[in-house]
């Protein structure tokens, strides 16, 4: 008689709530079979998953009959082969074992410990001369790919990253309605409650495998349409609503929401409500319009009073902006001692040394009330500073290191305990930096006045013995050529004074030098050998620079409106390339110069990873693409004047940048409506198209409207040299030209004038607004003929030159030259007016020469108006000096002329203006009032002339 078992232990999770085991073991008899087989049925059992092992128990119970007998054989079914030898390893069981309840228990709960099985069956059969096994484990299918269509607004790494799915993990029914819930909170978050998801998976036949689609409907985002408030007393609701700035916002979001809360907050804190909380959030949208109506209920709290008492030089208003109001919520002691020291320490920079600050908390009409308790004591001010022990360098020279002095025309001359810290530090730096390693100040006395309000300084010092440099030795590195660079980047030398500084930042460029050919670890120790008397030190370099780097793959994130291509054509670097760090800063340059994004990194991915090839990051933050500016401005000569600018730096998400530009003025109106696509044709390459109408009504001598067109390309050769170079078209309109200045029928006819225009600029400038350093040469020509489309014909040359440099300190030295000329060619005699150059007047001009009018300069005709000259030359010159804080003042000479070439050079039309100024710093540049002086005045000139404008002059 042959009988046989069935033991089936199945579990099917589809989360831990609906989890369920299953088990059955079937014993019968079919007495007509031959073979005497019988089938025993005796249990179905369901229970959960947590006692899983509570129900392999109840199975191998029921296989008692089978104990002790012998396993002959054991069969892996169900199941991909490859599985085979795993789930072997993990049985407890093995052939030739008696069988075992405990053995097969054991066995189970291994196999479900891998996570990779959602059923296992186990099936005995007894056969001759003992037990039968047979293990069907049936695999868990696991997600392959996620497929997110629909999506817009969100990206599809932040719905995955937000769904908490992986490729390669199991995902159940309830876990997928929680991801459905998670998502759509999202959007909710993002301003997007219409917004509907459906979420399913398709089965990759014979692979375990599963395709996650997510497939979304945004809709439209929501809008707040109207906000209220409720419980307030302080504040009107007008005053809550406008101080919310909620149609700013736009959109419905809980992070708006949040900002909203916050700024009525920031409200209720400047009159002391610390404790202010918003209650109730009263939300009402309606899902088919997307609007929102939002009531925010206010519990107001009660104020806490601040007041100031005994402070006279300083106001109670001034003070208070020391304190974040926020900070006031706590009033422990460590935050009352923590606002004396910020008083008392605001107090000694405006030269109160001896302050005394303490603070008294009472109670007045249920009102928390905090008062500072101030007793200023006298304003210092340093009469002398002296020193003693000082043999190598002046007072003087010590004194100008400082940033403690004596009261002056232009200085307050206050006592600053902070400042004469420093001053101190700045000193032993001074001495430090001259070779005298161990010079000391080894005491500052201080004799105040007898009422306090004035003090003598006297600085002691120990200067020590001054060591210079002696041999110089460079080890560790064999290769010439870089030897030869390091030699060469050296900022110090034998013979100078040894210079900690310097060899700091020597180290450093070499450094740097190693860096950018891929020795990323390169090390540069410094090893001084000093005399016994301390007058010499030889100063040894060794070198380790370790294993050379290259540029691994390349992975970037962050984007989301921008393509990748914008990023791959700025890479100075690409896979396999030497790790250069200088060409990765020159990437993350280029990449904020675009205007696409608000950060820009580019590092090694793991800087703990010494692989020769580096995998990198390239991570950016995208900015808005658009942008509108306004500006106004005031010159004596030219009035008031503004613009409004719209520009999109990614117009179509195509990386071109597309500007309109109205500019008002009551004599110079002008639209401009400009395209330029960078990486056009080549990486350096720039197509540029401009369109604009422009009125010129600023000359006595005529008016005129120029409406026209420039189709051309602009190509960098370096960051700081371009060329450019255009073809021109434009419709010259003159009106009320003046008969004196007529000097052909081409002043005064309507022309077509067409032509190529080529510049070549270079510019060093360390600042564009502001600029101390460097300088600016630009190179034009350009010429009009009729072959290109032109009624006149004419060849225009020019040179422009700027320069700046820092002379002493912020005293800064600045110039501006430029000559320029025209020449009728062809069969044309004469060039138009309005080509002609005119001389005269303030920095805000084309060509100004301070001192004199506006186009004053040059030939006049017998009405007395300007001509205009067909060669022109100007200097400008300026000498810039602080006075205190934004103040500042300039003196400046200018000097220019220009002739016509058939009267010949005359110097009759050379002029000079000399003069000064006042210069008052703004974001907007440089607020400026100058008064410039006639050289050569001449009878009925007046001695000189004033400007007042807002703006750099060049």
């Amino acid at each position: 008689m042959n009988e046989s078992i069935f033991i089936d232990c199945l579990s099917s999770c589809m989360s831990e709530k609906d989890c369920r085991s299953r088990f059955r073991v079937n014993l019968s008899r079919n007495g007509m079979s031959t073979s005497n087989s019988m089938t025993q049925k005796i249990l179905s059992i369901v229970i959960p998953v947590m006692f899983m092992v509570l129900l392999v128990d109840v199975c191998v119970s029921n296989a008692g009959p089978y104990d002790g007998l012998t396993i002959t054989n054991i069969k892996i079914t169900c199941i991909d082969k490859k599985w085979h030898d795993r789930i072997l390893e993990k049985l407890a069981v093995r052939a030739g074992d008696p069988f075992s309840q405990q053995s097969i228990q054991e066995s189970i709960r291994a196999l479900y410990d891998l996570n990779e099985f959602s059923q296992i069956s186990v099936d005995a059969e007894k056969v001759d001369g003992g037990v039968h096994l047979s293990f069907c484990a049936a695999q868990v299918n696991r997600i392959s790919k996620i497929v997110v269509t629909g999506n817009h607004v969100v990206s599809s790494e932040a719905i995955q990253e937000a769904s908490d799915l992986e490729i390669g993990r199991s995902v159940t029914t309830n876990e997928m309605s929680d991801m459905k819930q998670k998502l759509l909170a999202l959007y909710r978050d993002r301003g997007y409650h219409q917004a509907q998801l459906s979420l399913w998976t398709e089965d990759e036949t014979g692979l375990h495998k599963v395709v996650l689609h997510i497939d979304i409907q945004e809709g439209v985002p929501s809008t707040i349409v109207s906000l209220g408030f409720r419980g307030m007393t302080v504040f009107t609701e007008k005053d809550l609503v406008k101080v919310s700035k909620y149609r700013s916002l736009k959109r419905f979001t809980l992070e708006n929401l949040e900002t909203i809360e916050d700024r009525v907050k920031r409200k209720y804190e400047s009159k002391g409500y610390f404790h202010t909380v918003i209650t109730d959030r009263d939300v009402k949208v309606d899902y088919d319009s997307g609007k929102v109506d939002i009531i925010l209920t206010v519990e107001e709290g009660r104020p806490t009073i601040v007041r100031m008492e005994g402070n006279h030089h300083i106001s109670s208003k001034k003070l208070e902006q020391l304190f974040s109001f926020s900070e006031f919520r706590e009033q422990n002691e460590t935050i009352l001692d923590g606002f004396v020291e910020r008083i008392t320490e605001y107090y000694h920079t405006k030269g109160f040394p001896f302050v005394q600050v303490a603070y008294q908390q009472t109670t007045e009409d249920d009102n928390p009330t905090l008062t500072f308790l101030i007793d200023e004591g006298p304003k210092v001010h340093v009469d002398d500073i002296s020193f003693e022990g000082n043999q190598s360098f002046t007072g003087e020279e010590l004194r100008s290191v400082m940033f403690t002095g004596t009261q002056g025309l232009f200085t307050k001359g206050l006592y600053q305990e902070n400042v004469l810290d420093d001053d101190v530090i700045a000193i032993k730096a001074f001495y430090q930096q001259y070779g005298f390693l161990s010079a000391d100040i080894v005491a500052v006395s201080r004799e105040f006045s007898e009422n306090r309000d004035h003090v003598s300084l006297r600085l002691t010092i120990e200067e020590g013995v001054q060591t210079r440099i002696g041999d110089i030795r460079i080890l560790g590195e064999d290769n010439e050529t870089r030897f030869k660079s390091i030699e060469e980047s050296l900022l110090f030398h034998t013979g100078e004074p040894f210079d900690i500084n310097q060899i700091k930042k020597s180290v450093n460029l070499i450094k740097e030098m190693y860096a950018n050919q891929g020795y990323i670890m390169a090390d540069v120790a410094v090893m001084p050998e000093f005399r016994e008397d301390d007058t010499q030190g030889n100063v040894i370099l060794k070198i380790t620079h370790g294993q050379q780097f290259f540029i691994g793959g390349i992975t970037i994130k962050g984007l989301v409106r921008t393509q990748e291509k914008f990023i791959t054509r700025e890479l100075q670097v690409q896979e396999g390339d030497v790790y250069d760090r200088e060409k990765i800063k020159d990437t993350v340059r280029r990449l904020l110069q675009l205007g696409f994004y608000d950060s820009v990194s580019f590092r090694r991915l793991d800087s703990k990873n010494y692989d020769k090839f580096q995998p990198m990051l390239l991570e950016v933050k995208e900015t808005s693409a658009k942008d509108i500016k306004v500006g106004a401005g005031y010159s004596t000569e030219d009035d008031f004047k503004g613009f409004v600018e719209y520009s999109d730096r990614n117009i179509l998400n195509t990386g071109g940048r597309l500007t309109a530009r109205a500019e008002a003025s009551i004599e110079h109106p002008k639209v401009t409506l400009q395209y330029v696509q960078p990486h056009f044709l080549t990486s350096y390459t720039s197509l540029v198209t401009t369109v604009f109408d422009d009125i010129q009504e600023d000359n006595n001598s005529y008016d005129v409207e120029k409406r026209g067109t420039s189709l051309g390309l602009r190509y960098k050769f370096h960051e700081s040299v371009a060329i450019s170079a255009y073809y021109f078209l434009e419709w010259d309109e003159p009106k009320d030209v003046e008969e004196d200045v007529i000097l052909s029928d081409l002043d005064s006819d309507v022309l077509r004038i067409a032509g190529l225009s080529i510049q070549v600029t270079w510019d060093t400038r360390d600042n564009l607004l502001f600029p101390v350093q460097g300088g600016q040469v630009q190179l034009n020509a350009r010429i009009a003929l009729d072959a290109l489309g032109s009624e006149t014909d004419f060849f225009e040359t020019g040179l422009r030159m700027s320069w700046f440099q820092r002379l002493y300190k912020q005293v800064i030295l600045a110039a501006s030259a430029r000559v320029q000329a025209i020449e009728p060619v062809g069969y044309s005699t004469s060039t138009p007016i309005y080509y002609r150059y005119f001389l005269g007047g303030d920095i805000s001009q084309t060509n100004p020469v301070r001192g004199f009018n506006k186009n004053s300069i040059g030939p006049i005709g017998v009405s007395g108006n300007a001509i205009g000259g067909d060669r022109m030359a100007v200097l400008n010159t300026e000498l810039r000096f602080p006075i205190y804080g934004a103040i500042g003042a300039a003196v400046f000479y200018d000097t220019g002329l220009n002739w016509l070439r058939f009267e010949g050079f005359d110097d009759e039309y050379w002029r000079h203006g000399i003069g000064a100024g006042l210069r008052i710093l703004t974001p907007i540049g440089p607020f400026r009032f100058d008064y410039g002086w006639k050289l050569d005045r001449r009878s009925g000139e007046s001695a000189g002339e004033y400007y007042l404008t807002i703006g750099s002059a060049f």
